[in-house]
């Protein structure tokens, strides 16, 4: 899979060039292209609570999310091509990203409420617990010293495709499995997937972060401000 994901990649940043290319020419910077993704992806999460009442609105969601994608990776490539590389940034690209991750998951727990109707609720939680966890350790550690912290099995584009392929099988009304019950419905076992890997990486982190990190007493106070 992971090979499969850097060919993927390559491909996009090939195809990703010219066009961040004329959005520079355009006049759009790196931030508009991030908040601009931002708004859809938002937009593709709210759409989700059509579902009981339009099964095929989670097709649009996961085309949504498609192109919210897109423009994260066109994001950094128009920083890239017109040298206006920022920390800010970064930072914004990354806090956009954790609420996106965010208000998806809170969405799919919520469909349906007071009911559970696309996942249950607690498997949703595990799901959303680890993606902001993924996120969490790789910065913490980064800002301890750590260097090449993105390891794991399920960073943000593996999860991306992960949910987007659920929700268009969830979205298709004759791949109903079980009479429609929650715990096996295609959202439900995605974000099983997800509770998984997530987790999983997390722990390969720390373990990369144990490794790079030096395991030497610091006389600074590296608590962390609350």
């Amino acid at each position: 899979m992971c090979v499969v994901l850097s060919k993927m990649r390559t491909f996009s940043d090939k195809l990703i060039k010219p066009i961040a290319d004329r959005a520079i020419k355009l006049h759009i910077t790196p931030n508009n292209a991030t908040i601009l993704g931002f708004c859809v992806s938002v937009m593709a999460a709210g759409l989700i609570f059509i579902y009981p009442i339009f099964h095929y609105i989670l097709i649009v969601t996961s085309g949504l999310l498609l192109l919210a994608g897109c423009l994260d990776a066109l994001d950094g490539a128009i920083a890239r091509n017109s040298h206006r590389i920022t920390a800010f940034g970064g930072f914004l690209d990354s806090v956009l990203d954790r609420y996106s991750d965010a208000i998806m998951i809170t969405c799919i727990i919520f469909v349906g409420f007071p009911n559970s109707t696309l996942c249950v609720p607690w498997i949703g939680l595990l799901a959303l617990i680890g993606s902001l966890l993924v996120s969490y350790t790789r910065a913490r550690a980064e800002a301890a010293g750590a260097k090449s912290m993105a390891v794991g099995i399920a960073e943000r584009s593996e999860r991306m495709l992960i949910l987007m392929a659920v929700l268009v099988l969830q979205g298709i009304p004759s791949l109903t499995i079980l009479g429609g019950d929650p715990m096996f419905s295609y959202t439900n076992i995605g974000l099983i997937i997800l509770a998984i890997l997530t987790h999983i990486t997390v722990v390969q982190r720390i373990i990369h972060a144990w490794k790079k990190l030096p395991d030497t007493e610091n006389s600074t106070d590296t608590t962390e401000n609350k």
